[in-house]
């Protein structure tokens, strides 16, 4: 038997749940969260959210990472291993690092973590071979120098990105995989003997390539760096090292150049093959005492050593004997090269540069484009914007502007103690500049604009860019302005293209935060219906998006009479204009389910109290 009361109190639960689910709704779909956008493209920290261990691997649509408010985080291993798109991340506030969190991040090239970071290891940004801004300031014991990172005296890692390093005075040792993307070519050692240890760099030195060449400069105990170099060339097979070191006066250990030639004969073993002059067969380095056998060659047979006795330039020629009659003749040019003496160099000590405050600065490369005779400049270009913490170097480069070329710069390259502009300046290559005349081209397109400048080959042929709102959208004539956001930054946007054309700019306006563009109402009125192409063309890149026009629809109206006998055969209209319904959630439709249901226990709860009131007076006849 139902209690009494039972129905009113669950119709009064559901309605309270109801309106509670409806207030979760609300807010839930109107403000911004953490984590990641509508389109699942950029990532954004907020009061120091956690990514678990390996919650986003493998995510390919990832494009940036970023923080709203200052706010830090916590990422952990795995955390954004393998996210293959991303290009960028900019924290400020502190962020702890799990092992491999952002390993196997092909693409990224900036990340920049502006109140440092804590828990990072050798790991962390391993496989990054773009990486080349690595900004974390002095903080929880990590801190960057000379382009690598530190954690207190231990050299935890250096970017591919960084030929030379100096390792610094004070560093004791040099962490497992430190050097796992490294590419470095001169390795300088301020205080050798206070390395004690070096870990296992299973993917360096690169000896096993022939090509490679690393000069390694070091003075005082160099016992440790000296053991590890030469169990690095034993590992790799000795003959293809190409290993220069040096302490700063003479070599600790010599491996000189030896130039190998062969020299030929039949299979007489005494009529030689041809002039019988020596022939090139190769050139390596060796550590003195090495005993080299002749190497192989088809068709020809040695039993010929040679042991390398000096530290001088020097050669050996070895004595091959045909395997038949009809061997085939020997290869190599029978002019030998002239061998390469390098001189020991002359090392001036490494000045000891002024301790980082741990401040971060900017800066910004912009390129400036003048008229032929540089009398004048027409237009200016802000290429990129860079953070480096104080300290760190820098260097840029011109880049490549269809019609013009490039006569100079200024700042370059240095040191960064402050906030630094790097300028490059353009000339046109044809002698009158396209920004002088009331048109330009894009790819064969006019720019409306009249500005001339357009971006490169290269720029042109890079989709690195992603529509993050607004992509592909489906607006009637009438249905303007409509807003288009890419992640692409403002600062870089050369200008917008439709079908293929400059849009000219009276035609939409652009806001920052990314790239927020909106098309004007009276453009999209415009357009002719059918599908669009719209493109955000940048320095460096683009990316494009579709946009259906459809035919707007009017209202038509049908005139009726009104005949004796009340019917209707006039004065009616009707509204044919499609009505849409824009971001509903479904979730409502539940919140009215809920609260339909609690006004029914309600209803059916006074509905019994009712017929126990009758029953009652019924009973009392």
């Amino acid at each position: 038997m139902v209690k009494k009361g039972f129905f009113k109190k669950t119709g009064c639960i559901l309605i309270s749940a109801s309106i509670i689910l409806a207030g979760f709704t609300f807010f839930g779909s109107t403000i911004s969260d953490a984590g990641l956008n509508d389109t699942g493209t950029v990532f954004t920290f907020e009061n120091g959210e956690s990514v678990s261990s390996s919650q986003y691997k493998d995510n390919s649509s990832i494009h940036s990472i970023g923080s709203a408010g200052g706010s830090g985080g916590t990422i952990g291993s795995y955390g954004f291993n393998n996210c293959t798109s991303l290009v960028e991340v900019d924290i400020e506030g502190t962020v702890s690092l799990g092992e491999y969190a952002f390993a196997g991040c092909s693409e990224l090239k900036s990340a920049v973590f502006e109140s440092g970071i804590t828990n990072a290891s050798a790991t962390t940004f391993q496989g990054c071979k773009k990486l080349d801004n690595l900004v974390i300031p002095s903080a929880n014991g990590y801190y960057m120098s000379g382009g690598a990172l530190y954690n207190g005296t231990q050299l935890i890692y250096v970017p591919r990105t960084v030929p030379t390093l100096t390792v610094k005075a004070g560093t004791t040792s040099i962490a497992a995989e430190a050097f796992y993307d490294a590419n470095v070519s001169t390795l300088i050692f301020e205080d050798a003997a206070s390395i004690s240890s070096i870990g296992t760099q299973s993917k360096w030195p690169p000896f096993e390539n022939s090509s490679y060449s690393l000069t390694v400069k070091a003075e005082g105990d160099t016992g440790n760096i000296e053991a590890f170099f030469d169990a690095k060339v034993v590992e790799c097979g000795g003959s293809k090292a190409q290993l220069n070191f040096d302490n700063g006066t003479t070599p600790i250990e010599s491996k000189p150049k030896v130039t190998i030639y062969g020299t030929y004969y039949k299979n007489d073993g005494s009529t030689p093959v041809g002039d019988g002059t020596p022939k090139y067969i190769s050139q390596a380095n060796y550590n003195i005492g090495t005993l080299i056998s002749a190497p192989t060659v088809t068709g020809y047979t040695s039993t010929d050593t040679y042991t390398v006795t000096s530290d001088s330039e020097q050669s050996a020629t070895f004595k091959y004997v045909a395997d038949s009659e009809d061997a085939p003749d020997p290869p190599g040019p029978t002019v030998t090269p002239t061998p390469t003496v390098t001189p020991t160099p002359t090392v001036t000590p490494t000045p000891t540069p002024p301790p980082s405050t741990g401040k971060v600065y900017t800066v910004t490369v912009v390129d400036e484009f003048y008229k032929s005779d540089l009398s004048t400049m027409t237009k200016t270009i802000t290429r990129s914007t860079n953070k480096y913490v104080d300290g760190a170097s820098y260097s840029f480069s011109p880049t490549s502007y269809t019609g013009y070329s490039n006569w100079g710069g200024r700042n370059e390259s240095g040191v960064v103690h402050s906030d630094i502009k790097v300028c490059f300046f353009y000339k046109p290559t044809d002698g009158k500049s396209t920004a002088e005349t009331t048109t330009g081209t894009n790819g064969g397109t006019t720019n409306k604009s009249g500005e001339g400048i357009t971006a490169s080959a290269v720029a042109q042929q890079t989709n690195k860019y992603l529509i993050t709102k607004g992509g592909g959208q489906v607006v009637s004539q009438s249905g303007g302005p409509v807003t288009i956001v890419c992640n692409g930054e403002l600062n870089k946007l050369l200008y917008i293209l439709v079908d293929g054309s400059v849009l000219d700019k009276a035609n939409y306006s652009v806001a920052s935060g990314s790239t927020i563009l909106t098309l004007t109402k009276e453009y999209i009125a415009s357009l002719t219906p059918g599908d669009h192409v719209v493109q955000f063309q940048y320095d460096d890149g683009y990316a494009m998006t579709g946009l259906k026009i459809t035919a707007s629809k009017t209202t038509t109206t049908v005139s009726y009479k009104v005949s004796s006998d009340g019917s209707i055969s006039s004065g009616h209209t009707k509204d044919t204009t499609p009505k849409t319904a824009d971001g509903f959630d479904a979730r409502y439709l539940l919140c009215l389910a809920i609260f339909l249901l609690g006004a029914g226990s309600i209803l059916m709860g006074r509905q019994r109290k009712l017929e126990m009131i009758l029953a009652e007076q019924r009973d009392d006849y």
